[in-house]
């Protein structure tokens, strides 16, 4: 399967094309907001590939948490190629991704996937590797990092933990009390995201074209302004 894989969690954009467990081709940009590169980018990745759009057999979008923006600007890009194809949409964690990257490195540790969430809070996810994939340990949340080791604590069960992510740099001194430090990305690749999409591909929900969604966790500044 040809699969065009994009995520737009963070401040950088990335892109890849698989055809199964090859990489054909991915680019990364770091930008101010993805709608002015983003479609440029995936063109690139397919010129990359020798790949045209109506070679593509499916699309694959990292979800989130992360950049509200940015995740909106991503799922509508990959909604819209997928409509204008007929084509299935396969939505995959963004900090699963993350982790991912951080398997090899892992050496059989469980992962903790840390993006900065901004105002003094983190994204944070622990996953377990397993063969070329990984799988959740318990559910994504947002936090300040002084609850990080809480976090970890109540989920890890001893087992020693690796720390991947910017949000690990950002606040490097709760990473460390956590007894590791961190690793490998700073941000979820491309590729990892191709891989999660083409894992699940046998599942019965085949096609989220119709009910993919960003994963934000924490409520938008809208959302909190209409609080009473």
């Amino acid at each position: 399967m040809k699969l065009l894989a994009l995520d737009t969690s963070t401040l950088v954009a990335t892109v890849a094309a698989v055809d199964g467990k090859r990489l054909l081709a991915q680019r990364e940009r770091r930008v101010t907001t993805h709608s002015e590169g983003l479609l440029a980018l995936i063109d690139e990745v397919l010129f990359a590939a020798t790949l045209r759009l109506v070679d593509v057999d499916a699309i694959a979008c990292g979800t989130g948490p992360g950049s509200f923006t940015g995740l909106r600007i991503g799922m509508a890009t990959a909604k819209g190629l997928c409509f204008g194809r007929g084509i299935p949409l396969r939505a995959v964690s963004s900090l699963a991704a993350l982790a991912l990257d951080g398997a090899a490195a892992a050496h059989g540790a469980l992962i903790l996937a840390l993006l900065d969430a901004k105002k003094s809070e983190l994204y944070a996810g622990l996953y377990r590797p397993t063969a070329d994939l990984v799988t959740a340990v318990a559910a994504e949340v947002v936090l300040p990092p002084e609850q990080l080791f809480a976090y970890v604590a109540r989920h890890a069960n001893g087992e020693r933990v690796v720390v991947v992510g910017d949000g690990a740099v950002a606040y490097r001194g709760h990473a460390e009390a956590l007894g590791c430090l961190p690793t490998c990305r700073g941000t979820p690749s491309a590729e990892s995201v191709a891989r999660l999409a083409l894992a699940t591909s046998g599942h019965p929900v085949r096609d989220a074209l119709a009910t993919a969604a960003p994963t934000y966790i924490r409520p938008s500044e809208a959302e909190l302004k209409l609080r009473p």
